[in-house]
């Protein structure tokens, strides 16, 4: 069994700026036949929908550290948290009695998740600032 590794930059954006948290996805691969790589999804509510955030090549050298470059928004009302649900799948050729190989993919992963804090940002400037003279 490979306990392999993954990490992806996520950014939350405020008021015009944003900030990064790094995340490190670990999974355990029992068998690597055929494998071609792994799919990483997200979604915003437990048990999906999901949608697909990054693709991992597998070159077929013994790991344990994957990654594939990704970068992800994540978006809320400020001095809120966001929690974002993952799941993981494994695909790849897979031979098939016809000698031709279809792509197939595993199910779904465990599900994780991770809370995104979405911090307050400054006030915004004022519009318009006056001096009045009264005489």
């Amino acid at each position: 069994m490979k306990r392999l590794f993954l990490a992806l930059v996520m950014f939350f954006f405020l008021a015009g700026s944003a900030s990064a948290e790094i995340l490190t996805f670990e999974w355990n691969q029992v068998d690597t036949t055929n494998l071609k790589e792994w799919k990483l999804f997200w979604g915003d509510t437990s048990g999906g929908p999901y949608t697909e955030l990054s693709t991992i090549p597998y070159d077929g050298s013994p790991g344990p550290v994957y990654s594939s470059p990704a970068e992800a928004n994540v978006t809320g009302d400020q001095g809120t948290n966001v929690v974002k649900y993952f799941v993981l799948i494994a695909c790849g050729d897979v031979p098939q009695a016809s000698g031709t190989p279809e792509y197939l993919c595993s199910e779904d992963s465990n599900e994780v998740s991770h809370s995104f804090w979405i911090p307050a940002g400054m006030f915004s400037v004022p519009i318009e600032f006056k001096i009045i003279s009264s005489q």
